[in-house]
């Protein structure tokens, strides 16, 4: 029992980083993880069959993670030879193991994700153990802030979603928090170990990505601002302890030659053709910076953008702060004392905000690029809330007529276990309401799920395996084609066949599946999202109060009428025959959708034109809709014979005429010589089309 007492900061840790990490890992996938599992097996095969230009990898340079999902796959493979993973041969050589990942990727990208966070929660446990050399003479008890820092970690669902991932934000994030608390230990203990340690996670940093080469002048930066703050208080700012100077700026550079003795030793790469690893490298930094490489823009504030501009990472952090952390940081804030005692907060301010700094003035942007300050937040956080409950403590001692504990004294063992209990079991309550689609997270006490949507790009995958779920429970899945837009991560869900998402594939295909990144962006055809949103979703795919995926049926089909429309069966001319229509209002002010239900009598139809009125008793127009069908995605030209389209025109009413009810003529024509087909039986308008129902124009 003692042994267990002593260590429960360090189980309580392990459990809380790495169950929630390993637990339905076979979910989405997001598109850029198949970037790294294309990574994994090449880097393995260059590994094996002696080609290390193979490890060159895409740039980033992504060699930390590719060790590491090398490792997985070759665990991987000795499972499948055993027999233990079903979708997988045991008769396969290790060269068509690695070709494997093409027809059935899942259990390669769960394997991935099982090795990122077992590596995860190895970096974590060294973030807290670290931290408690850090903050051993700083204000509570050794474990308290680390501890907590550690658990706000570990169970905050935006750090949480892109950690159970085979990705490498989280790993470079953490990475790079550890150079800059091994570095502080350097200037904080002057022991020489720690100056390896900032060089060696540096190193590996900036293995994992470039944004790691930010880290000398971050470090440089910190050394001087070490000095400010520990400096004796009648020292003048510009009296510098030149020994102290030379000291440092001697060790920086130790730690330079570190760092770059990591960076050749581990990536493969280097020992064969440093001249192409390098220039892949940098030359993927130089062209990644600019806005639009890698993507297709963003959307910000109701707008496709390129660029968001600088308030871009402070509404990201605002949306994507767990209440604790947000509450914790405001007290952090307010809290903070230019003293000896907090040069530790100090230190990790200063990086956290830099490297935001940084960020904001490239003009490429995204949410998960703030990660690498978000888990310096953590430790900051922790402190704000344990002076919060400091405060709480000694107001009730004090409404009890007690006497108030010494702000600088650790809490009694009790009340600290109940902090750290409490506040762990409402951050494990807080992330698990999320899980497994940690992404959908926004700051509940913003409302962040109301306004998120309006406000960024949200959505990288998730909810896409839901909707292939839908999918595959539909009549003749299995030789369903669908357009689904991120189609890579899509079809290891769908049992039919997945199209690439295209506006031909959109129309064509037996359903389409719609994502909301695309959506916001308009993509890939502003006409094409515009006449999608016109109809009515078969199936739609809602995570934590936010709609992520749109489900559509095919445009034209075999099929009959639907039940909810209503029958007409009127030929038009020769070759088309009304069969029926809905009318329901529409998203549009002062308009109704109606979606006419055409059947192809024969093929190889002219290109015909549609319109729809609104007329009153003497024929008179008050609202009018022309257009070919479909928006002209789908022109009649390409009509089959026997299928049934639906069409949705819009009728919007114009500010003259007045809310009422009217009635609909419809009527399909010749653009060329503006002849209406004549309706085989029925009313004729005053147009020449065909009298229908009355609809109400609101």
């Amino acid at each position: 029992m003692k042994y267990l007492r002593a260590y429960a900061g360090w189980i309580l840790l392990c459990l809380a980083a790495l169950l929630p990490r390993i637990w339905q890992l076979d979910r989405f996938i997001t598109p850029d993880e198949i970037l790294f599992l294309d990574q994994a097996r090449h880097f393995l095969q260059g590994l094996i069959g002696g080609d290390l230009s193979l490890t060159l990898g895409i740039g980033y340079p992504g060699v930390t993670l590719a060790w590491a999902n090398a490792l997985g796959l070759l665990v991987l493979f000795g499972l499948s030879r055993l027999g233990w993973v079903r979708e997988l041969s045991a008769d396969w050589s290790l060269s068509q193991f690695l070709s494997g990942a093409d027809a059935q990727p899942l259990p390669y990208y769960v394997a991935g994700r099982v090795v990122t966070a077992l590596l995860v929660t190895l970096l974590l446990l060294l973030v807290y153990a670290m931290a408690r050399r850090l903050f051993a003479s700083e204000e509570y008890a050794r474990d308290d802030a680390p501890l907590l820092g550690a658990l706000l970690l570990s169970l905050d669902p935006y750090v949480l979603g892109y950690s159970r991932l085979m990705h490498i934000a989280v790993p470079l994030a953490l990475l790079m928090l550890l150079s800059v608390i091994a570095w502080l230990l350097w200037l904080k203990l002057g022991r020489k170990r720690w100056l390896w340690l900032a060089g060696l996670f540096t190193g590996l940093a900036i293995l994992t990505k470039t944004t790691g080469l930010l880290l000398p002048p971050i470090l440089a930066g910190l050394s001087l601002l070490m000095w400010l703050v520990g400096r004796p208080e009648k020292q003048r700012l510009w009296h510098f302890d030149t020994a102290w100077l030379g000291g440092t700026f001697v060790g920086w550079l130790w730690m330079l030659v570190i760092a770059a003795l990591v960076f050749c030793a581990l990536w493969p790469a280097m020992w064969q053709d440093p001249g192409s690893a390098l220039a892949l490298t940098f030359g993927k930094l130089w062209v990644d910076k600019e806005a639009g490489q890698g993507n297709l823009g963003m959307f910000w504030m109701g707008q496709f953008v390129e660029d968001p501009g600088p308030a871009f990472y402070l509404v990201a952090l605002l949306l994507k702060l767990s209440p604790l952390m947000f509450i914790g940081l405001v007290i952090a804030i307010f809290t903070l004392r230019p003293v000896r005692e907090q040069r530790a907060e100090w230190g990790l301010w200063a990086y956290a905000l830099f490297y935001l700094l940084a960020m904001t003035v490239a003009t490429k942007k995204s949410v998960r690029y703030m990660l690498p300050a978000y888990v310096a937040f953590a430790p900051l956080a922790a402190y704000g809330l344990l002076r919060l409950g400091r405060g709480i403590a000694n107001a009730i001692s004090a409404w009890r007529g007690g006497q108030a504990h010494d702000s600088h004294m650790p809490l009694p063992p009790f009340g600290r276990r109940l902090l750290l209990s409490g506040l762990g079991l409402l951050l494990l309550g807080l992330s698990l309401v999320y899980a497994p689609y940690y992404f959908s997270y926004y700051n509940p006490l913003l409302l962040g799920w109301r306004w998120a949507p309006q406000a960024l790009l949200v959505g990288w995958g998730e909810g896409l395996d839901d909707a292939a779920r839908y999918l595959n429970q539909r009549p003749g899945a299995g030789q369903a084609t669908v357009a689904a837009w991120y189609d890579w991560a899509f079809a290891p869900f769908f049992t039919g066949q997945t199209l690439p998402f295209s506006s031909q594939n959109a129309i064509r295909a037996d359903y389409s599946v719609f994502y909301i990144n695309q959506i916001q962006r308009k993509i890939p055809d502003p006409n094409l999202i515009t006449y999608f949103q016109r109809r009515q979703p078969e199936y739609v795919v809602q995570l934590n109060g936010i709609d992520y995926a749109w489900v559509y049926s095919a445009v034209s089909t075999d099929g009959p009428l639907p039940p909810s429309a209503i029958p007409a069966g009127v030929p038009m001319g020769e070759g088309v025959a009304l069969e029926g229509y809905e009318v329901r209002s529409s998203a549009a002010d002062r308009g109704v959708t109606v979606t006419l239900y055409w059947r192809a009598l024969r093929s190889e139809l002219p290109d015909y034109f549609v319109y729809v009125r609104a007329v009153d008793g003497e024929g008179q127009i008050h609202a009018r809709a022309d257009s070919p069908p479909v928006m002209g995605f789908w022109p009649t030209s390409l009509w089959e014979a026997g299928k049934l389209v639906a069409d949705e025109q819009v009728l919007s009413r114009p500010p003259e005429t007045a809310p009422g009810t009217y009635r609909l003529e419809v009527g399909m024509y010749d653009p060329n010589t503006w002849a209406v087909l004549e309706p085989a039986s029925g009313q004729r308008g005053q147009g020449g089309g065909l009298l229908l129902g009355e609809v109400n124009l609101p």
